[in-house]
């Protein structure tokens, strides 16, 4: 297990994720949405929280496979998940190697254990 390694990979998603803008077509989806009579509603696989950035409330948005903006315990020692928001929410990376500093990466609140 190469908790370093692993978050460097999840780590520098992570940080592209919340660098990145949404394009003109999350625009589009939101104003189609706000002009319907009983709003809209997304089911997105999508995992990088653009359509909140986007304007779309959460209690608008299913978001199948996760977000990355949310974190559990990886022992684990409870079944609860927790947002991971900016600014502590970016991982400090050796980029010639992709790792993750070890005192960058989140833990457990209960446990302590990594998430």
């Amino acid at each position: 297990r190469d908790v370093e390694m692993a978050w460097g990979f999840y780590g520098h998603r992570l940080n592209m994720y919340r660098a990145t803008s949404p394009h003109a077509g999350f625009s589009i989806l939101l104003e189609t949405c706000q002009s319907k009579k009983t709003g809209g509603f997304v089911f997105t696989s999508n995992v990088d929280g653009q359509f909140q950035k986007a304007g779309f409330g959460d209690s608008s948005i299913y978001e199948c496979h996760g977000s990355i903006h949310h974190l559990q315990c990886s022992k684990p020692c409870n079944d609860s998940t927790w947002s991971w928001a900016e600014p502590e929410g970016i991982i400090a990376l050796e980029l010639s190697s992709m790792r993750a500093h070890i005192e960058e990466i989140p833990k457990c609140g209960k446990c302590g254990e990594t998430a």
